[in-house]
């Protein structure tokens, strides 16, 4: 029993063991599974990870390509426009719309050529067949008179139509039988009055050797025909402004195939209520002389104008002729060797002329000499003095006439050729405003009567020599759209709320001897509907720049003479400082500073700085003598450098930086500055950090305690700093400007630094001349910087992707840039202005380039 008891208690404890050392077992490989699928699944996170991390790296590779991709599309958008490639251009922003999930990489530079691209403010078409030739517009734009085939294709008539251009409404229609005109279906011409209710057409009437062509003229309104003529030349007929007077040319005595412009024998003008004779014969006086272009009368029908053209030896000469249309005496000769004129026009007020033309090139010559536009003086003994001269792009060697559209004031002029733009300029200077760029030449342009739009009409053909139209009207804004020009006189500022404004004589001479600026010294305020309120006096030289509070109950004037804080309501002076020793308040507000938010003013002379309340300029603090003080945007800080011991050289040694705390007038932190120099203080807009700027380093501080955050240490010299609207970038603008490579060939690479952690993100290469200014967008995706005007195109601006540093965008020139200026993005950074420096060498011009956003396309 007991053994029996023993044997099963053993085999309990042995299957009890075993059963343990199974369930070890078990557990150890459960274990070792457990321990697998851990490691399985931590091989399983790694790669997820590292998959993450490639697909990260992929798309980030391929959002740097796309940014790449975007870049090049904007240089090559930039090379379509200059090459009049509207197509393309239009092709290569449509390529950049992003797709559904991708970032929209699209900013100012896209908006800006998508604007230019479809600048036209509307298109019409006034005749869809095929068969239309030619086309033009009256005078004030309010009519367009087109000839073409049948609408049934038979060439055996010409069709002849005037419609309004606000309605479309069809106002003439007339069908002119050929008889046997030769094939040449485009050798004619259509001219209207300037209302509108006369039109001329003159065809080629018999075989091509005559040169002979039929001269038509009919009153549109009543459909009736006036006048019906044989002349030659039918592209070199006129008709006058009011329509009552057309040139002809009469038959040469001597006339070859070969030589058809070997002379020609009168020009006869003619009384179109009167088509029995003419009412003036004009003899040629110069014998193998050619008529260069079709004649034009003066707006009051007094006179006649036309080119005399010879050549000889290969070298074309040109002469103005203007002729009394009343009596066909001569009234100016002027001869022009060498020079080659094809186009002529009265301005409206007759007293001036509009020339185009080229230097001739000479037998033999392959090189093809520059267009250019001379505008003619009127003179008192009877002569056209050339007012001046501007180089245009137009090509004019192969096209029979440009033609001419000026504004009813006659201070701007279209100039078309029929296969490049219309080109748009100032009379008075010369200055190209715009080029109208359309999907084809422009064929014929005329102003609106107030001057604001211009209607066009353009080629079918491409960009090719030719003036066949497609059968549409375009209409512009007859002011830039992209790159507009705004007239402020820098003399004129207002106060924030714009109710009152201050103007100054800007300074007219200076006086060498004393190098003294000569001019009226008073600032004139008046409210907002001119009326002047004071005239203030107490400058002595000619005021530079004045500045208002921002309540407006303070301005600041500056002179070089003097600094004055004053009331504008009554002219009471409450602070002055005069200028002492080699002081000079030159450079804007040196002599004072007001808080953004109005409520302290910092006076600054030679001798201490004061920080007063703007109410009653009761004394906060003082700061003691400092160089430039400047106001965080919250005005509860304030910055001040001061200058240290001047060393053996006269120049400062060292110096110190101090933040103050306004509110208390307690002084919150001293860091001393090892330079003599530094540039005046710039806050973030946030106004929580600050940079100061010297000869080597640019630190950065903490506003509120006043200690140093981060230094960046540029290898050029330092200058004036540019914050990004967050904070987080920052590029700097050398003190003169310019920043060399070491061997001195051109501009240096621009630094765009990152403020936290003092490294730079990337670099803006590719000025090759000073840099004037810098600007970031207010997105702060975008750097806007402006080169120097040394030299051809240094001085455009450029626009710049500011993650990558890829240039985006060559904007044109603006007026001003010679004597510098200031870049500033608008506050929704749709338009980019430049502001010329306030010199008296600058006529104020603002220029504004426009990227405002169009409505997007609807999806189909």
């Amino acid at each position: 029993m007991g053994f029996a008891f023993a044997a099963v208690l053993l085999a309990a404890t042995g299957l009890s063991i075993a059963f343990g050392l199974s369930a070890q077992r078990a557990g150890r490989e459960a274990d070792e599974r457990r321990e697998d699928a851990d490691h399985s699944a931590q091989l399983a996170r790694d790669a997820g990870q590292a998959a993450g991390r490639e697909r990260d790296a992929a798309r980030a590779a391929h959002a740097d390509l796309r940014r790449s991709l975007y870049a090049s599309s904007m240089s090559l958008a930039q090379a379509a426009w200059d090459n009049d490639n509207l197509p393309r251009l239009i092709e290569l922003l449509e390529e950049q719309r992003p797709k559904t999930g991708e970032e929209d990489l699209r900013n100012f530079e896209w908006r800006y050529w998508d604007r230019l691209a479809h600048a036209a403010r509307r298109t019409w078409t006034f005749h869809a067949h095929v068969g239309t030739v030619g086309a033009a517009l009256s005078g004030d734009a309010s009519r367009v008179g087109y000839w073409g085939y049948e609408d049934n294709g038979d060439q055996k008539a010409f069709r002849v139509r005037v419609k309004d251009t606000a309605t479309g409404r069809e106002l003439f229609d007339v069908s002119i039988p050929r008889n046997g005109a030769p094939g040449f279906v485009q050798d004619g011409r259509l001219a209207l009055s300037r209302d509108g209710r006369r039109l001329l057409f003159s065809y080629r009437s018999r075989e091509v050797a005559s040169h002979a062509c039929q001269v038509l003229v009919y009153d549109v309104d009543g459909g009736r025909m006036l006048f019906n003529r044989e002349g030659i030349f039918e592209q070199k007929t006129a008709l006058s402004s009011d329509g009552s007077l057309v040139a002809v040319l009469s038959h040469p005595k001597k006339f070859s195939f070969q030589n058809p412009n070997s002379g020609w024998d009168k020009l006869n003008v003619w009384d179109v209520s009167n088509p029995d004779r003419p009412a003036v014969v004009i003899e040629n006086d110069a014998a193998g002389s050619e008529l260069a272009n079709a004649p034009s009368f003066s707006a009051n029908g007094t006179r006649i104008a036309a080119i005399a053209r010879t050549s000889r030896a290969g070298v074309v000469s040109s002469t103005i002729r203007v002729w009394n249309a009343t009596t066909g005496q001569s009234e100016v000769n002027n001869p022009m060797v060498g020079e080659e004129v094809v186009g002529i026009a009265f301005t409206p007020d007759t007293q001036r002329l509009a020339t185009v033309g080229m230097k001739s090139p000479g037998s033999g010559s392959k090189d093809t000499p520059p267009t250019y536009l001379t505008i003619w003086r009127l003179t008192a003994d009877g002569r056209f003095t050339a007012q001046h001269s501007t180089p245009i792009s137009h090509v004019v060697s192969s096209v029979p006439a440009i033609r001419f559209a000026f504004t009813a004031d006659g201070r701007r002029l279209a100039l078309t050729n029929g296969f490049q733009p219309a080109l748009v300029l100032d009379v008075e200077n010369g200055v190209n405003l715009r080029a109208v760029k359309s999907t084809t030449g422009i064929v014929a342009a005329a102003f609106t009567a107030d001057g604001a739009r211009l209607l066009t009409t353009r080629n079918v053909t491409g960009n090719q020599p030719a003036s066949v139209v497609d059968g549409t009207i375009q209409e512009w804004d007859a002011a830039p759209p992209a790159a507009a020009r705004r007239r402020d006189l820098w003399s004129l500022v207002w106060n924030p709320a714009r109710t009152r404004q201050a103007s100054f004589d800007q300074a007219r001479s200076v006086d060498f001897e004393t190098g003294q600026l000569v001019g009226n010294s008073t600032v004139y305020v008046k409210d907002a509907a001119g009326k002047e309120v004071v005239a203030f006096r107490k400058h002595t030289v000619p005021v530079r720049d004045l500045t208002f509070s921002p309540d407006g109950r303070w301005a600041f004037s500056v002179s070089d003479e003097e600094a004055i804080l004053w009331r504008p309501e009554t002219g009471e002076v409450g602070w002055k400082c005069k200028a002492t020793g080699s002081t000079r308040f030159v450079n804007g507000q040196e002599g004072g500073e007001f808080s953004p938010d109005g409520r302290w003013i910092a006076l600054r002379n030679a001798d201490d700085t004061r920080v007063v309340t703007a109410g009653d300029l009761k004394e906060k603090f003082r700061t003691g003598p400092v160089v430039h003080a400047r106001f965080s945007p919250d005005g509860r800080r304030a910055v001040t450098f001061h200058r240290g011991p001047l060393g053996a050289d006269d120049k400062a040694i060292a110096g110190e930086v101090k933040v103050w705390d306004v509110e208390a007038g307690k002084l919150v932190e001293t860091t001393p500055w090892p330079e003599g120099v530094a540039w005046p203080t710039v806050f973030t807009a946030d106004g929580r950090s600050f940079a100061v700027a010297g000869r080597t380093a640019i630190v950065l501080f903490d506003t509120a305690t006043g200690v140093k955050r981060v230094a960046l240490r540029p290898e050029a010299d330092l200058g004036r700093v540019v914050f990004s609207p967050d904070g987080t970038r920052l590029v700097m603008v050398r003190r003169d400007g310019f920043t060399r490579f070491g061997d001195g060939t051109g501009a240096a690479p621009i630094a765009v630094w990152d403020t936290a952690t003092g490294v730079p993100v990337c670099h803006l290469k590719g000025h090759a001349s000073p840099i004037r200014d810098m600007v970031f967008s207010p997105d702060g995706r975008r750097i806007a910087t402006l080169g120097s005007p040394r030299t051809t195109r240094f001085g455009e601006p450029r626009v710049w992707d500011a993650a990558t540093g890829r240039e985006l965008l060559t904007l044109p020139e603006p007026v001003g840039a010679a004597t510098g200026g200031r870049l500033a993005f608008s506050p929704d950074g749709a338009r980019l202005e430049f502001h010329p420096s306030k010199s008296f060498a600058s006529d104020g011009s603002v220029t504004i380039w426009d990227a405002t956003p169009r409505p997007e396309p609807k999806a189909p």
